[in-house]
């Protein structure tokens, strides 16, 4: 049960390097999970695109997976919430994610503006995400808000995914 006047938003990496309970199933599950507690909204991270851009849309929209199809339904129905990434663009320039969200809070429109790292190619195969552009966080988001305010939804909410990197040997290891 959510709480009144609340929004759920999740800061990406859904999918991906998920536990082996959703991987095996492609992250259906997760998504699924994701639709029953609610989310409202979603920016994509690093791990979205680990599969490629197809992938990440089939994720968003639905639809059986193209190699092992689906298997314990007739189809698999995607996201209920929309993935998010202001500066994830075509190489044409045009957008490849929706740049923002408008949700209503008690009778207020809240844009939620959702903008991945600019460095993401830098963690991702060069195949997963050809054709693809991530350009400068803060012009993106800059860009994004100047629009919502044209608009009139002066409240907004950023959601910048920023992955997370390690050097430790394990849980125990304090050089996490």
């Amino acid at each position: 049960l959510r709480t009144r006047n609340s929004l759920v938003l999740s800061a990406g990496d859904n999918v991906g390097a998920s536990p082996l309970a959703s991987a095996l199933f492609h992250d259906e599950p997760t998504i699924e999970f994701l639709n029953d507690i609610g989310v409202n909204a979603s920016v994509v991270g690093n791990h979205e695109f680990d599969e490629g851009y197809r992938e990440l849309q089939r994720m968003q929209f639905g639809g059986c997976h193209p190699t092992d199809g689906c298997q314990f339904r007739p189809t698999f129905q995607g996201a209920r919430f929309p993935f998010l990434g202001a500066n994830v663009t075509f190489d044409n320039g045009l957008p490849a994610v929706l740049p923002f969200s408008v949700q209503i809070v008690d009778g207020i429109p809240v844009g939620i503006i959702g903008v991945t790292l600019k460095d993401l190619p830098n963690v991702v195969t060069p195949e997963a995400i050809k054709g693809l552009k991530f350009g400068d966080e803060v012009q993106a988001i800059n860009r994004t808000a100047n629009l919502l305010d044209l608009f009139g939804v002066k409240s907004q909410v950023v959601l910048m995914h920023q992955g997370d990197s390690t050097e430790g040997g394990g849980p125990d290891d304090c050089k996490t």
